[in-house]
This record gives C-alpha cells, sequence and structure tokens, in this order.
C-alpha cells in the first residue's frame, strides 16, 4: 500500500491511501507517505488526510505541522482537513486558534471554517476569532459563521462589535451571527433594541429577525419593534408585526396589521405572517 501511494495513476494512491485508513493505528508506518501524497496532491487530497486521521493521534499531529509549511496552499488545505468530521477537537481547535492570525488570508478563512465545523468545543478559538472578524476583511463572514456555531458564549462579543464598530460590514455579520444563535442571543437584547433605533436598514433586518427568534424572553423590545410598525419600509414592517406575533404582543398591536399584512406583496413573507398573527390572535 505505501508503495502505492506513489501511483497516482486512475487514482490508485487514493485507493490505497483508503485501505490504509481502513488499517488504522497499524499503518502508522505509512504516515510520512501519506504526509508526501497529501502534499504533492492538487486535487482528491481528502483521502490522504482522512487515512491520516483513522490512523489516530500520530497522523492527525502530521497533518498539524503542515499549517506551518512554507506553501500557504498546503497550509490552507491543512486547516481544511483538520475540520473534516471524526477528528478530536481537543487536539486540533489550539493549532487551528493560531492558525487564524496566518498572513495568508485563504489560510484564515480555512481555519474558520473548520473552526465553525467543530462548533460548541471550540470556545477557545473565540478572541482569535473576535480579532478575525474585526480585522481581517476577507475573513471575517467565515469567522462570524464559526463564531455563530461556537453559540451563546460569543454573544456579548458579538454585540459589543455590533454596537461599537466603525465598519458596516463587520457590524452586519455580527449581526448575521447573532441570528444564526437565534433564542440563545439573549444577552444580545439591549444592543438589538439600540439597533433598532438606528438608521441601517439591513442591520435592523436582522435585529428584528433575532429578536423574532429570542421569543418571549425579548417583551423589552416590543414598543420599539411597535413603533416600526409604521415604518414607510413594508418589508421591516412586516418582519416587525411577525416579531411582536412570535414575542407575544397583546392583540391589540398585532390584530390592527393583519389586513395590510395579509396584502402585502411577497407570497412567503405573507404566509409567515399570516400563520403568526393567526397562531396570536386564535382563542
Amino acid at each position: 500500500m505505501i508503495t502505492l501511494l506513489r501511483d497516482s495513476k486512475d487514482k490508485v494512491d487514493e485507493a490505497a491511501a483508503s485501505v490504509l485508513g481502513q488499517i488504522g493505528l497499524e499503518a502508522e508506518i505509512a504516515i510520512p507517505e501519506l504526509v508526501t501524497a497529501f502534499r504533492n496532491a492538487k486535487f482528491g487530497d481528502e483521502s490522504f488526510s482522512e487515512a491520516l486521521t483513522k490512523i489516530g493521534d500520530k497522523g492527525i499531529i502530521a497533518l498539524i505541522q503542515l499549517l506551518k509549511d512554507p506553501d500557504s496552499g498546503i497550509r490552507a488545505r491543512a486547516a481544511s482537513a483538520l475540520g473534516r468530521s471524526g477528528i478530536a477537537p481537543k487536539i486540533v481547535v489550539s493549532p487551528l486558534t493560531e492558525v487564524l492570525l496566518d498572513r495568508d488570508d485563504t489560510v484564515c478563512i480555512r481555519a474558520a471554517q473548520s473552526l465553525r465545523n467543530i462548533g460548541e468545543s471550540a470556545k477557545k478559538a473565540i478572541p482569535n476569532l473576535i480579532e478575525a472578524l474585526r480585522t481581517r476583511a476577507s475573513c471575517n463572514r467565515s469567522a462570524s459563521d464559526a463564531l455563530a456555531s461556537i453559540g451563546k458564549d460569543t454573544v456579548l462579543s458579538l454585540a459589543r462589535i455590533l454596537l461599537q464598530n466603525s465598519d458596516s460590514d463587520v457590524r452586519l455579520n455580527s449581526a448575521l451571527a447573532l441570528r444564526r444563535i437565534g433564542k440563545d442571543a439573549k444577552a444580545a437584547i439591549p444592543a438589538l433594541i439600540k439597533v433598532l433605533k438606528g438608521q441601517d436598514r439591513a442591520l435592523a433586518f436582522y435585529a428584528v429577525e433575532t429578536l423574532r427568534l429570542i421569543g418571549s424572553d425579548a417583551k423589552e423590545a416590543i414598543p420599539n419593534l411597535q413603533l416600526l410598525l409604521q415604518s414607510q419600509d413594508h418589508e421591516i414592517q412586516l418582519l416587525a408585526a411577525i416579531a411582536l406575533a412570535e414575542i407575544g404582543a397583546d392583540a391589540d398591536i398585532v390584530v390592527p396589521n393583519v389586513p395590510k399584512l395579509i396584502a402585502a406583496p411577497w407570497d412567503i413573507p405573507r404566509y409567515n405572517a399570516t400563520q403568526a398573527l393567526i397562531k396570536r390572535v386564535r382563542p
């Protein structure tokens, strides 16, 4: 099998890697050749990285070492490989966290994507992900996705960025992350209410959506959402009405808006609004 790793014709090397992965721990002797095959692969490197991870910790450590390779393309591919399913987070979170600071943007993006795949177990990466969100324009969306995947432990940091950062794109990605966190974003309610009072339509859109997902715990936002019912922006108006219904606003706030919402020109939002309002007013 080790010999066949050198034969890339008709994907023989990938087939050999698959067999070595099935052998597992007893295939440790193949690690150097698998690393070489991974480095040389332009396509299909998943076969080699998967084999390395199935061999065990030594194979994973070999992939981690590739995060320091002089070639940024190899560093990026290694960062991706370490985020695939089946790899123990306790081994890979720290090296992926460090690589978020890599000078190459693609490496930062791939590391953030892998940390997103790991999810809640990647809490250790939060400070570096916040830094990437704030300072790496090409990586901030990936960092935002990773923070959302980690969940509620990121909410306060995202709320601070939402209110304090001067970059509109960074604020928007923070708002997107909070929306993805949804009902667990309760700690961000004060920040979301402040956003509703601002002039940024996109931020207001995601703030309303997040408050809707938080549900009944967001009742303090009802007065500000009620003001949006008078907006000239019909889509924001519609979203605010749905949010009020989901949060549990009194029927005398929600019911008067039923006719104009049912007449809204968007089929799917109209359906969603109708269902939300019916739930609220039905005896």
